[in-house]
């Protein structure tokens, strides 16, 4: 086998695992992967549960579809983004005392672990809907991004900021990243611990 062949046969084996994402109409769009065995198996078994319940050859669509909703309502209801977490279950906000956030050494107020309970955490991606809460000074238009939220902290948790739901919200994570830099760059003189 010459180069030139082997290169062409890794080339057409590369074509075939790279994934494709086209819209076809504003409607349908066309997805386009390679899946393993693994997957293939557990698209099988799908199809099998499926046609129990009546339909007797679902497509791949209706299996990626239902497997989907399944998997993102599962999610949101772990990241406390559902209708079903009533407020009476959120936590109070930590009481800080005044005299803390007076003190000198910004280390005095810190919370004493960057662990961030997980009801204060529910009720945050609650009230964010599952979306970015970042909203640019220049023009206040909220990010729309759903990918990869990270809690953020307004009052830096370096400099004393609580674990509330007051002082947190929700922001994509090239958001928290741009704002945790601007918020470093704001106080240069205080160090930032954790």
């Amino acid at each position: 086998m010459t180069s030139a062949t082997a290169l062409l046969i890794a080339q057409s084996l590369l074509s075939q695992t790279e994934e494709r994402i086209r819209v076809v109409t504003p409607a349908l769009t066309e997805i386009r992967f390679s899946a393993d065995k693994e997957l293939m198996a557990l698209i099988e078994e799908a199809k099998g549960l499926l046609a129990h319940g009546g339909n007797l050859n679902p497509s791949l669509q209706e299996v990626f579809k239902r497997g989907m909703k399944f998997w993102v309502e599962k999610k949101k209801h772990e990241k406390g983004i559902t209708a079903n977490n009533p407020a009476k279950e959120l936590p109070a906000a930590p009481q800080v005392d005044a005299a803390s956030q007076t003190h000198s050494d910004p280390r005095a107020s810190i919370p004493p672990s960057r662990y961030i309970p997980a009801p204060i955490q529910k009720a945050v991606f609650f009230r964010a809907q599952g979306r970015s809460e970042y909203k640019p000074p220049h023009d206040g238009a909220r990010c729309t991004s759903r990918h990869a939220l990270e809690l953020h902290h307004h009052h830096p948790y370096g400099r004393g900021g609580a674990h509330s739901v007051e002082n947190l919200s929700a922001y994509c994570r090239v958001h928290n990243a741009a704002q945790a830099r601007w918020d470093a760059r704001q106080n240069r003189s205080v160090t930032v611990f954790g």
